[in-house]
């Protein structure tokens, strides 16, 4: 796909064949910025070289420099702000609906170059020895950290930042000022990155545009293009193509 810009960063990013239901992603990051990820039911594992400049990942209980080379593991419904100074970063990785990942986000040791586009590969990369911890709720006040986890509980309400501050007793200002000091990025946008990450998955997985926005908790589809358009730079139906351009490849 063509270089996209999110925020200062500059991305390229493309597909490449993966197997078991997996979606597989190569993607390199250019510029200064901080950026926040957002998983809703899916994982993300990748193999992540640092080429220039800086990455470091600016948790509530302390800012964690990445090596050089490592392995990046996310598990469902988990947030991990990433910090790029003057970087450049190559990942190569999978991404799916799998419960492969189980603990909480973490770098691992790269142990050689070996590929994991396969869940066989992916279990046998996940085992690699744990460099640090990525634990976002950390030090985060208990109550931001449950408002947290009510949000993907409430994906598909009109409101979820509303609500979730409703049931965990706090005001939803204390609640967005609290939740963009621990975590980089605001409740709403929070929502909006889970919802449309998962969205693109299941649109590159071969779903429609419809099924997607629905099974990713939009129920108003103009608000999924907008949303769409106005975060990721393209349209869903981009996507869509991916999926056929894959079916339509020799030997993937």
């Amino acid at each position: 796909m063509k270089l996209q810009y999110r925020g200062q960063m500059a991305l390229e990013r493309r597909i490449i064949p993966a197997r078991d239901g997996l979606v597989g992603l190569a993607q390199t990051f250019s510029g200064s910025d901080t950026r926040t990820l957002v998983t809703h039911e899916t994982f993300v594992l990748a193999r992540v070289e640092l080429l220039e400049g800086g990455l470091s990942f600016p948790l509530s209980s302390r800012c964690i420099q990445a090596p050089d080379l490592f392995l990046l593991a996310v598990p469902p419904r988990s947030v991990l702000p990433m910090t790029f100074d003057r970087a450049r970063v190559r990942s190569e990785g999978i991404t799916g609906f799998s419960p492969l990942i189980a603990n909480g986000p973490a770098l691992l040791a790269c142990e050689g170059n070996e590929s994991f586009l396969d869940l066989k590969s992916a279990q046998r990369a996940i085992c690699a020895p744990v460099l640090e911890g990525l634990d976002p709720d950390a030090d985060v006040t208990p109550v931001i950290a449950q408002a947290r986890k009510l949000l993907h509980e409430l994906i598909a309400h009109p409101a979820p930042a509303r609500t979730a501050a409703k049931q965990v007793g706090i005001r939803q200002e204390t609640l967005s000022r609290g939740f963009l000091r621990a975590y980089k990025i605001s409740p709403k946008q929070y929502c909006h990155r889970a919802r449309l990450f998962e969205a693109v998955l299941r649109l590159i997985s071969g779903a429609s545009v419809i099924d997607a926005a629905l099974a990713s908790g939009f129920w108003d589809l103009k608000r999924f293009y907008a949303q769409f358009k106005r975060l990721l730079g393209t349209t869903p139906g981009v996507y869509t193509q991916v999926k056929k351009r894959q079916d339509h490849t020799p030997n993937n």
